[in-house]
């Protein structure tokens, strides 16, 4: 897959993820089941979200590196214009997302770095 199709796929991911998925559940469930709603984003969706990114990122890390440092900024900034008001919280969980991201692309990165050197390895033999 190209960087460029990589970069698509993250800016559309974050945008769907973090801004227009909130501000369905805000306009479909403006009470209680709305903010049930973010809660579970925030602690599973949006992790998830984060990892799968990560690991996309990790695959090119040289020009992919900023994806999981993006994914950090970029959610209290885009969970805040549809909610619109901007929580100086959210970035509680960018703290969480951000090492969780880093260490999601650097497992990946250093993964794939041996998987190739033990089929390098195999084929010496």
């Amino acid at each position: 897959m190209k960087i460029s199709t990589k970069i698509i796929i993250t800016a559309i991911t974050l945008i769907l993820f973090m801004m227009v998925l909130p501000l369905l559940a805000i306009k479909l469930f403006p009470d209680w089941t709305g903010i049930g709603l973010w809660f579970i984003s925030f602690l599973t969706v949006n992790p998830i979200l984060v990892v799968c990114l990560s690991i996309m990122a990790g695959t090119e890390l040289r020009k992919l590196w900023w994806i999981p440092l993006a994914v950090a900024v970029l959610f209290p900034l885009l969970f805040g214009i549809a909610i619109s008001d901007f929580v100086w919280d959210l970035y509680a969980y960018s703290a969480i997302y951000l090492p969780v991201g880093v260490l999601a692309m650097l497992g990946t990165h250093f993964g794939k770095k041996m998987t190739l050197k033990k089929q390098k390895g195999g084929e010496q033999e």
